[in-house]
């Protein structure tokens, strides 16, 4: 019989605050790192397809599609703890201000630098756009972000109230419609990110809800993570040698959404390898509420182009003997510069929440 009880997830109490859990950070770390190393591949002039096939190319092919799988690490990071709780509009709501609150943060001071540090112009309607970051869609992923928690509390309360087995059907039209079929040359599905996001909340919801035997095996994730991970590389060479016999389109295109179904398939075998890790760090726990910073001050559209056109084109480092320290120096370099600027901005919110909390507790002794 179809189970159908209610949507009644764990619920989180909110205090005593839970502590960050060290491994999951870690991963957000490494998501990030990801990330980075994606942009710096993706925005070659020229592309990397104009590269010849060799070792130093499958190197910057993997580190260009692994910013994809970065990126759905980054959000089933957040799956993996939202789905254990008992969302709430409210909840989003607020989380959402707060989200708002960090991106006026950087939209509003890059604005300015672009324009009077930089002079640059900007995307149409910059000003516009850096005054509403969220509805402009000044950084992708943060919109859509946006949008998929609006709908979380509703779209788990759906997904409880399928059973397992309803739910599991789902999770198959998923990956196969979402995530396999945009891969045919030939086929032209409407899968947007948002599509992606909420393919990801549908498979991570199950992984978390409905605990599998196999999945739990000690071993799985690295099988599931190399096993997806080396049959991209294999189609990437594969289209790489015969570019018009695959595909005449967007050869690598199963590579650049979250929700396809090769990066899934990566993105969930680290969040299962990194869920049985057990560690606590302090350091680790400190840098990793920066990652968002990261995203937001190298991703920016304007800091962007001057980061990997003037600063550090990838050109200068492919061609180089000392090609590889170069590409770590660059990537580490990068993130540890945009956790610099970020730590300075988590301090600034600090001191204005402490002058805040001091001021209200005045205002109460007096009129105590």
């Amino acid at each position: 019989m179809t189970q159908s009880r209610l949507y009644k997830p764990k619920r989180v109490e909110k205090s005593p605050k839970a502590p960050r859990q060290s491994n999951m950070e870690l991963l957000r770390i490494v998501a990030m790192l990801m990330v980075v190393a994606h942009h710096f591949v993706r925005y070659a002039n020229p592309p990397l397809d104009a590269y010849p096939l060799g070792v130093r190319w499958l190197f910057f092919f993997v580190l260009e599609t692994g910013g994809e799988v970065g990126v759905a690490v980054f959000l089933g990071i957040s799956l993996w703890f939202l789905t254990q709780r008992n969302l709430t509009v409210h909840e989003v709501r607020r989380h959402l201000i707060k989200t708002e609150a960090v991106l006026l943060s950087y939209s509003m001071p890059l604005f300015f630098v672009s324009k009077f540090a930089l002079h640059c112009d900007g995307p149409q309607y910059f000003f516009l756009r850096s005054l509403f970051p969220t509805i402009s869609s000044l950084w992708w992923f943060m919109t859509t972000y946006a949008v998929l928690l609006l709908f979380l509390p509703f779209l788990l309360h759906g997904l409880h109230s399928l059973g397992r087995h309803m739910h599991a059907q789902l999770v198959y039209v998923v990956v196969v419609v979402v995530g396999t079929l945009p891969m045919l040359s030939f086929a032209s599905l409407p899968v947007s990110s948002l599509t992606a996001f909420f393919a990801l909340a549908v498979v991570v919801s199950y992984v978390r809800w409905y605990p599998s035997p196999v999945l739990e095996r000690p071993g799985m994730g690295w099988a599931l993570f190399i096993g997806s991970l080396a049959l991209g590389v294999g189609l990437g060479v594969l289209v790489k040698l015969f570019p018009m016999s695959i595909s005449n389109n967007d050869p690598m295109r199963w590579e650049w959404s979250p929700g396809g179904v090769l990066v899934m398939g990566e993105a969930l075998g680290l969040l299962l390898v990194f869920a049985r890790l057990r560690i606590q760090s302090r350091a680790i726990n400190f840098v990793a509420p920066s990652t968002v910073g990261v995203y937001l001050l190298h991703e920016h559209p304007v800091i962007k182009g001057v980061l990997w056109d003037s600063w550090l084109p990838f050109g200068a480092t492919y061609a180089s003997p000392f090609w590889l320290p170069r590409t770590v120096a660059v990537v580490v370099g990068v993130f540890a510069a945009c956790v610099g600027v970020d730590l300075v901005r988590r301090g600034v919110f600090w001191l204005a929440t402490y002058v805040r909390h001091m001021v209200s507790l005045r205002k109460g002794l007096r009129k105590g």
